[in-house]
């Protein structure tokens, strides 16, 4: 879920994310901010459940996937 890629606010240094663990899950975090308003992003997923697919060579590598567990969206406004 880093999606700072995408934010239209990335160049400018608008956009913020990370990454904590917290009791085996992994919990990726984004903020845009923009104006007045910081609109906040987080999931969650556990590492220790992983599916993988690929055959393992050149061609198709091995790709680990974990199941999201959890997300959440919302935004906060400065009031003056």
């Amino acid at each position: 879920m880093l999606l700072c890629c995408f934010c239209p606010g990335a160049l400018a240094g608008k956009c913020y994310s990370g990454a904590s663990v917290i009791q085996g899950k992994t919990i990726p975090d984004h903020y845009e901010v923009s104006g007045n308003k910081m609109r906040v992003f987080f999931c969650s997923f556990s590492t220790d459940t992983k599916t993988t697919a690929g055959k393992g060579n050149d061609d198709v590598p091995l790709v680990g996937s974990y199941r999201v567990t959890e997300f959440q969206a919302g935004t906060l406004t400065r009031v003056q």
